[in-house]
């Protein structure tokens, strides 16, 4: 879905590079959210190695160990990707996510936005979620379901 960068030169127009990759989020995934309406939620989530900390002091918050600006970028550029196939199939609800290990799972933990970023031209991309899971458990999941995919055993959309 996500098509990697061309290059190209003056005098040839079509640069290939074997090596080049592109974006990837670790999953993608569309469930339902009211089967007899037929309404369904397109995910997108990545897991992150990042162990957010706020620390409150009085009034005010001071955050540290968070993702950059290049995580938070390339997960709305995710959205925006895929936001042509959002718009054909009809999905009302989209879902943007970050999973950030913790030692107590949190999935009521923020979020994260950039205004630059919530509207491009008439689209509107989410905020990203973040959610904390309990570091091993969030690990092992992800391990698993790279392993099931890499053997064939999800059905993995084709966009």
């Amino acid at each position: 879905m996500i098509k990697s960068p061309r290059w190209r030169k003056t005098e040839f127009p079509d640069v290939e590079d074997p090596k080049v990759e592109t974006l990837k989020p670790d999953l993608v995934c569309i469930y339902p959210v009211d089967e007899q309406k037929k309404d369904y939620c397109f995910g997108i989530y990545d897991a992150k190695y990042y162990c957010i900390d706020y620390q409150i002091h009085g009034d005010k918050a001071i955050i540290s160990g968070q993702p950059g600006v290049g995580d938070v970028t390339k997960q709305y550029l995710y959205q925006l990707a895929f936001d042509d196939f959002i718009m054909k199939q009809g999905y009302r609800y989209v879902q943007n996510m970050f999973f950030c290990p913790d030692e107590v799972g949190d999935k009521q933990y923020g979020w994260v936005q950039m205004e630059i970023l919530n509207h491009i031209g008439n689209k509107r991309l989410e905020n990203i979620a973040v959610v904390n899971y309990v570091h091993q458990r969030c690990i092992n999941c992800i391990l698993i379901i790279r392993q099931l995919v890499s053997m064939r055993l999800i059905n993995i959309y084709q966009i």
